[in-house]
């Protein structure tokens, strides 16, 4: 689907001009400020929408812009209202009009039809992306979703193995080689020790009592003997209580002999205290010798749990790593299958490279080249694309280019600054030169001609099947800024797209 015809008026520096391309190759010449860029504007006026029209397109002293292009079977209006307003329709020979004229449109306008050189500007991620397009039956952002996916994964798992490796370096790597001592025995010395203790402590009492018991007996004696010499010397009657003292002394003295015997031989058997303190100390350094082996063990058994999960987290950290790459080579498989419309031109892990070379090092001529090959791969059904940039281009380049559009079957509108080639079409003034200004298409209303004041109006025209109506949308005549114009077949049901 190409363009047939193109009508513009009062649009730009564009005063009224017809174009009737005789080629694939439609080249548009002339000095700058002579109207050029405004024949390529119309175009994209036409097709891509309001949003895409700049604030005062109407040429000064007009109070309306009307571009009119014969696209395939397709007749395309565009009018731009001097306050910015603007109307699209779309018909078919029969007359037929599309109920969503702009939506139409969309379905045959390609990101690279306007601006072939929009690829080679976009960053290398962004031209990837585009092409990616090419590739048939390949579903891109599924693979961009499990390499997401297996990506994190394999984050969290690295971050595992990380952490994991630390505790397992700083683990014990056998455990220490020192035997446990023995705390039941030691233990069993110390009762045996604190019992004989005991025993030791119970005879020194009963040894000091004893000998309490003599101090006092020997003192009571020396009473005794003195009390008696006491009583012989008072009186003779006391001599009998004398004798019965004397004789009582006798006993003590016995008792003391015996007790002093007693004393004497038990004083060689009770054995001094044993130091207790050094068998504390002892149990203390063992138990705490103890407690660091029995930590050494736990660790030991720690560490090995530890890695175990090393070993889990770094396996599952080489099975992200796997998929990553299958993914990646999957995703690279699927790119090299893409057809390349350019000798030379390769897809490459970090890039596109041209004739061996990153495609942002080609000369200009090169890659507008590259954007204009890919444009027509892009763009199946409108078979238009528009190049401003076409004086970076020599003889030879035009050449190439005029063979890759028909070759491709595709139409080319190249700007180009100067008198062009010969079968350039040259803009002055806004007009084509050496043609004569085409006639304007009336936007007003037109008189009702003679005798036909009381016809009855026409029949309502069969709207364009181009896509099914949505529920909901308006009639196509409620949205129609030119209501007034229907009396005018050649105008009627344009359809407002504000």
């Amino acid at each position: 689907m190409k363009i047939i015809e193109l009508k513009v008026t009062d649009l730009k520096r564009i005063h009224a001009v017809d174009i009737v391309p005789r080629s694939n190759l439609v080249e548009i010449a002339g000095n700058n400020g002579e109207g050029k860029t405004s024949i390529l504007d119309a175009i994209w006026y036409a097709l891509g929408g309001k949003a895409n029209i700049p604030r005062e397109p109407v040429r000064g002293g007009a109070e309306e812009a009307v571009i009119e292009m014969t696209v395939g079977d397709y007749i395309i209006t565009r009018r731009i209202q001097r306050d910015g307003k603007t109307t699209i329709s779309v018909a078919n020979a029969d007359g037929m009009r599309a109920a969503k004229p702009q939506d139409v449109l969309d379905s045959l306008v390609g990101d690279l039809t306007f601006d072939p050189l929009l690829f080679i500007r976009k960053p290398v991620d962004q031209q990837l992306e585009m092409l990616r397009g090419f590739a048939d039956g390949v579903d891109f952002d599924d693979m961009d979703a499990r390499e997401k996916e297996a990506f994190n994964a394999r984050r969290d798992h690295n971050r595992d193995v990380k952490s994991l490796q630390a505790i397992v370096d700083a683990a014990p790597k056998q455990a220490a080689d020192v035997d446990v001592i023995d705390m039941a025995a030691l233990e069993d010395r110390l009762a045996k020790t604190q019992t004989r203790n005991q025993r030791i402590r119970d005879a020194t009492t009963k040894r000091a009592a004893e000998d309490r018991e003599l101090a006092e007996a020997t003192e009571r004696r020396a009473n005794n003997v003195k009390r008696a010499e006491e009583l012989r010397a008072e009186a003779a009657e006391l001599i009998a209580a004398a004798k019965e003292h004397d004789d009582r002394a006798n006993e003590l003295t016995v008792t003391m002999g015996d007790l002093q015997a007693v004393i004497s031989a038990r004083k060689q058997e009770i054995p001094p205290l044993v130091d207790e303190s050094a068998i504390l100390k002892e149990m203390r350094e063992a138990r705490e010798h103890n407690q660091i082996i029995a930590g050494a063990a736990l660790a030991m058994d720690r560490a090995k749990v530890d890695r175990e999960r090393l070993a889990t987290a770094q396996a599952a950290a080489k099975k992200a790593d796997d998929t990553l790459e299958s993914i990646r080579e999957e995703r690279e498989k699927a790119l090299k299958s893409i057809h390349l419309p350019i000798k030379g031109l390769e897809i490459k892990a970090d890039g596109i490279d041209l004739n061996g070379h990153p495609l942002e090092q080609a000369s200009d001529a090169q890659q507008l080249r590259v954007g204009i090959a890919l444009a027509m791969k892009a763009n199946p059904k409108l078979r238009v694309i528009r190049i401003r940039d076409g004086s970076l281009l020599d003889d030879a380049a035009m050449e190439a280019l005029r063979d890759m559009a028909d070759t491709e079957d595709f139409q080319l509108w190249i700007e180009r600054v100067g008198a062009g080639g010969a079968d350039a079409i040259v803009i002055e003034d806004g007009r084509v030169k050496g043609a004569e200004d085409p006639a304007p298409k009336a936007a007003a209303k037109k008189p009702p001609k003679a005798g036909k004041k009381d016809a009855p109006p026409p029949p309502a025209e069969k709207q364009l099947p181009l896509q099914p109506p949505t529920p909901g949308d308006p009639p196509a005549d409620e949205v129609d800024e030119f209501a007034d114009d229907q009396a005018d077949a050649t105008e009627a049901d344009e359809d407002e797209f504000d």
